[in-house]
């Protein structure tokens, strides 16, 4: 999103969008909490954005250039660099020689936490929050939006330079995501590799730049090791691509493997937590009691999702949706009777649990009759 909010120190541009003083801890512990499995994706990425913050870091103690002052300000001031083509800030000493972003290609099947996973590194980057849980500094380009061959290539990479060039002139330390880069034209992929390592590529070298596709997801197996999931991922891409002059999207793989039985039940608990939260808001002052599961609930859910293909294939999404479908209604049902008998504020929890294989719903009165 870009930043509405300008700090008065025009001369530290990374102000722009404030971060975190440690992001790479963040990261691990918001991993840990927040994505289930991954476990080669979490190191990969780990890994990566220690270097990038370490450089980063360092780079902030170099004799700026007036370029790299003015990409801290508003639009409009970059463009009036851009027409006066000033390259030094008087006094600054050496010129900062521009640098590329860091790049990953999240690559593997739907529903595992590609998407998640931007959004997790964004937060733990990022330490302005709007209200509708955007976060300065993060943007991302959907690149369905440019399918359409008919546009051309030519006006898509106008577009997207265009909106890209904005946010890093508000924000130089951005994370730059693009969605479903499979789902566009060869030459529109090149052309947005182009804005990064073409010639005259963007200066984005404080910028993280993340792909989304799913090359590979048909081959992936929660078994494989890094090797043997970059090479799948490489050889669908050589299958796909006619023209291999994509060196940075299959250099830099980051591959998300299919969830396993234990992942899931991870995701399980997890869409059970957020369904007791929506509860929380839907039926506030008439409802103050929890949304309480058993372990038998868990594995039955993550059994139910592993044994269906529909809903295994679609990962997390799968287990989203088994929980909004066969839960939440059970659930909401419970509540609209509890909640519907008196005036009063209930406090009892409403508990699921397994009773001859079947998930059942029903109130825990939290006090006894003669209690109180």
């Amino acid at each position: 999103a870009l930043c509405s909010a300008w700090s008065v120190d025009f001369f530290l541009p990374q102000n722009a969008c404030p971060l975190h003083e440690n992001p790479v801890d963040s990261l691990e512990k918001i991993f840990e909490m927040e994505l289930a499995g991954q476990r080669l994706a979490k190191a990969s990425v780990l890994k990566a954005l220690s270097k990038d913050v370490r450089e980063y870091e360092e780079s902030l103690g170099k004799a700026l250039t007036i370029k790299d002052y003015v990409l801290g300000f508003p639009y409009a001031l970059q463009q009036a660099y851009e027409k006066y083509g000033v390259e030094e800030f008087p006094g600054s000493g050496e010129k900062k020689s521009a640098t590329k972003p860091l790049f990953m290609h999240f690559s593997g099947p739907t529903g595992v936490g590609k998407t998640l996973s931007a959004g997790l590194i964004a937060k733990a980057m990022f330490s302005n929050q709007a209200q509708d849980g955007s976060r300065c500094g993060f943007f991302t380009v959907i690149m369905t939006n440019y399918k359409n061959k008919a546009r051309g290539v030519a006006a898509a990479q106008q577009e997207i330079n265009g909106t890209v060039s904005k946010q890093l002139s508000y924000c130089p330390r951005s994370l730059i995501v693009f969605d479903e880069i499979q789902n566009v034209e060869e030459d529109t992929l090149d052309a947005v590799l182009d804005l990064f390592y073409g010639k005259g590529a963007l200066n984005a070298g404080q910028a993280v730049v993340i792909m989304l596709s799913d090359l590979g997801s048909t081959k992936l197996s929660s078994s494989m090791d890094r090797d043997q999931a970059t090479k799948v991922v490489k050889e669908e891409a050589h299958n796909r691509f006619e023209r291999l002059n994509k060196k940075v999207l299959l250099d830099n793989i980051v591959p998300f493997l299919p969830l396993g039985r234990e992942d899931l039940e991870f995701v399980a608990e997890s869409e059970l937590t957020r369904l007791g939260k929506s509860m929380s808001k839907e039926f506030k002052g008439l409802w103050s009691g929890k949304l309480t599961w058993s372990n038998q609930v868990i594995n039955g859910l993550a059994e139910s999702c592993f044994v269906k293909p529909t809903c295994f294939s679609d990962g997390g999404r799968g287990m989203e949706t088994l929980v909004n479908d066969e839960i939440q209604s059970m659930v909401e049902e419970v509540m609209r009777n509890e909640c519907g008998l008196t005036t009063e504020i209930s406090f009892n929890n409403v508990d699921l649990r397994m009773e001859n294989g079947v998930i059942k719903c029903q109130i825990d009165t939290v006090f006894g009759e003669n209690e109180f």
